[in-house]
């Protein structure tokens, strides 16, 4: 499996594993933080508000007895 693993995982996996929970939170929030550092986005603003959003269509669809809801595109579209 070891060599199967992502070069990220081989340059960071000691420090993930020492921080706890298998050392995924680490990893991410390191690799988040790092081109926030120097001034840049991880991720774009269509990627943020998607990601922002699955709650309260989360929210939206068990009030409705898990009906399916619509979701915005960055495309403006919505889809089922």
């Amino acid at each position: 499996m070891e060599k199967h693993d992502h070069l990220w995982w081989r340059k960071m996996k000691a420090q993930a594993e020492a921080a706890g929970h298998g050392g995924t939170d680490y990893l991410e929030l390191a690799l988040f933080s790092r081109p926030c550092a120097a001034d840049q986005t991880p991720i774009d603003v269509y990627d943020s508000v998607l990601m922002s959003a699955v709650i309260p269509l989360s929210e939206k669809s068990i009030a409705a007895g898990s009906a399916p809801v619509e979701c915005p595109t960055s495309t403006g579209q919505m889809e089922n």
